[in-house]
């Protein structure tokens, strides 16, 4: 794979066209944050088994010099767990390691209860009522487990809600799609780019006056030491953006391997 030599540098980028699918080699980036370091990872889609179901798995990480964006290759797989980002996510798991990953949340086809079990021991901490927005069969990108909340997405109503873990429902912004970009902050979105921020710690739901080129760096977003960050996977551009509009305030290239 193209990630194999890559120790100082990512592939070249991959312009993806509305409406059409991605080549199968195409590798994205995303951007996460743990402890001192901001860190970028290649992703790629990846089937899970024989099943029908893909997840972007991460192949490779850097860490990120956010003055320079100079890139080191680590030897992990930053938070790989969350999501199926290390490819580990069986054909037909109905369970989502949560973002700490110390716990995961279980959402059988046909149970009526949402349950949390340690995710270690595999035994059951709590479980609460299923609620109906959680829909029929949430799928990979559309339930996560934070700290204290469950984000869930209800695709019929276009709805991302917030509960807590009893099931009490906090707060619900509109979107079919959201992405993490801190312990405490989600970010729902649309295809046509409308995004708002929800806090997680007090619930605020706080539109973003998003510009249009944020259409291809949203989700690859990170809130890293009080700063915004995100990263363009058909230039390969690290951006700093402005927390309320997600303007690009300054921009610096990764390098892309040869």
């Amino acid at each position: 794979m193209r990630l194999a030599r890559a120790q100082t540098c990512v592939p070249r980028g991959t312009k993806v066209v509305d409406g059409e699918m991605p080549p199968d080699d195409a590798v994205f980036l995303v951007l996460e944050s743990t402890g001192n370091d901001l860190v970028v990872c290649g992703q790629a889609q990846t089937r899970r088994g024989a099943s029908v179901f893909l997840d972007p798995v991460s192949y490779a990480c850097w860490n990120v010099d956010p003055k320079t964006a100079f890139l080191t290759r680590r030897r992990d797989i930053v938070r790989g767990w969350f999501g199926c980002a290390d490819g580990m996510c069986a054909p037909d798991t109905r369970q989502w390691p949560s973002y700490d990953g110390t716990r995961t949340v279980r959402v059988e086809d046909d149970s009526k209860k949402v349950e949390i079990l340690d995710r270690t021991a595999s035994t059951l901490v709590t479980s609460f009522a299923r609620p109906p927005e959680f829909g029929d069969s949430p799928l990979t990108g559309e339930l996560a487990l934070m700290p204290t909340t469950i984000i869930a997405v209800e695709s019929a109503a276009k709805k991302v809600h917030v509960f807590d873990l009893t099931g009490k429902h906090l707060a619900s912004a509109a979107g079919d799609q959201f992405h993490v970009v801190s312990p405490g902050a989600v970010i729902a979105g649309t295809d046509d780019v409308r995004l708002q921020r929800i806090d997680l710690a007090t619930h605020a739901v706080t539109k973003l006056d998003a510009v249009p080129e944020a259409k291809s760096y949203w989700w690859s977003t990170v809130e890293h030491r009080g700063t915004v960050y995100a990263v363009d996977n058909a230039t390969r551009m690290l951006f700093v953006l402005d927390p309320k509009t997600f303007a690009v305030t300054s921009r610096k290239q990764l390098a892309i391997c040869p």
